[in-house]
């Protein structure tokens, strides 16, 4: 949750979180993609609720209420850093109107909203690299479901809580068992870095992050490490939809690909 985020001390982690609130990309981007697919989102999200595209930035008066009674459970100890938290988002825009989007992820435990177009331009990035491709920390394991589907070869979703179809492995444990070219994570838990380990396997020739800088993983996990090479996958960003994207503040899932020199 986002409120977490603004416990950042550190100056490179304030830096880094001050930067992502910068747009990467027009909102228009999303608005104007007429042929943009999104029977992923559908198929999945069985519970209905989600709103259409066009409204997923219009205020909602329930996420307000919903986000007040987060404000109050996580800060009640705290008034005066509640204010703070409550200003700095106004100014930035972020949360301040929570959003339809917003709301319809939160009550569902849910992060990105996964496009076709996003699915088939990542699988682009991914279907030449060669083994075993592991998801860390896949929660439901939509993702891996839907990679599959695309690349047409098994990517094993694996996550330290229970879900049905998904591995019960913490993300070590899970290297450990598949010895995969590739491993995946999106939303690595914020102030958790999984990345050494990642980069220790002697199988992982590339591994991949996704989601926002701001309030995933740390400064130093989006960062090129000695020995390997960082690429950011602008062309599936372009259809990317997080939970965060506001008209203020759109385009915060950042897909970046590692690769072994």
């Amino acid at each position: 949750f986002v409120l977490r985020a603004m416990g950042v001390g550190k100056g490179a982690e304030l830096a880094l979180f001050l930067r992502s609130l910068v747009s990467w990309r027009r909102w228009g981007a999303l608005e104007d993609d007429e042929n943009r697919e999104w029977h992923h989102v559908n198929d999945v999200y069985l519970e209905g609720g989600l709103p259409h595209p066009e409204e997923f930035c219009e205020n909602d008066e329930e996420a307000m209420q919903y986000l007040m009674n987060e404000m109050k459970e996580e800060w009640d100890d705290d008034p005066e850093g509640c204010e703070l938290w409550v200003g700095l988002n106004v100014h930035f825009g972020i949360f301040a109107n929570p959003t339809k989007l917003w709301h319809y992820c939160e009550m569902r435990d849910i992060h990105d909203l996964y496009t076709t177009q996003y699915i088939e331009k990542l699988a682009s990035f991914l279907v030449d690299i060669p083994g075993t491709f592991l998801e860390v920390g896949a929660g439901r394991g939509y993702l891996s479901k839907y990679l599959t589907e695309a690349l047409g070869k098994p990517v094993i979703p694996t996550d330290m809580d229970s879900f049905p179809g998904v591995a019960r492995l913490p993300y070590t444990a899970a290297i450990d068992a598949h010895s995969p070219s590739l491993v995946i994570c999106a939303w690595m838990p914020y102030g958790e870095d999984w990345t050494p380990a990642f980069r220790r396997s002697s199988s992982v020739t590339h591994y991949l992050i996704i989601g926002p800088l701001s309030v995933s993983a740390t400064a130093s996990a989006w960062l090129p490490q000695p020995g390997w090479t960082g690429k950011r996958l602008i062309e599936a960003d372009e259809y990317s939809i997080c939970k965060l994207d506001c008209e203020q503040d759109p385009g915060n899932t950042k897909t970046i690909l590692y690769t072994r020199e």
